[in-house]
């Protein structure tokens, strides 16, 4: 059932000799570690604040490399 759900998501497809392969679109959500994918790298969630109401003083960057649903899980203080 579990595995149902996530193909009509796109998170995985079922190959021909009924094993599992993690589409990107899944690697992206679910995620420990980014790493661990190297061709996806540069899609981490990446959270830059300003000082100010402009774009001209960045105050703080931070870079988060779990994916999208590990990382809205977590408690996490990006101020």
């Amino acid at each position: 059932m579990l595995l149902q759900q996530l193909q009509l998501e796109d998170f995985i497809h079922q190959r021909d000799d009924g094993a599992w392969d993690i589409l990107n679109l899944g690697f992206l959500s679910l995620a420990q570690h980014l790493s661990d994918a190297p061709a996806l790298r540069d899609k981490a969630i990446r959270v830059v604040t300003y000082k100010g109401s402009g774009r001209y003083h960045e105050n703080r960057q931070q870079e988060f490399m779990l994916g999208v649903c590990i990382w809205v899980f977590q408690d996490h203080s990006i101020c």
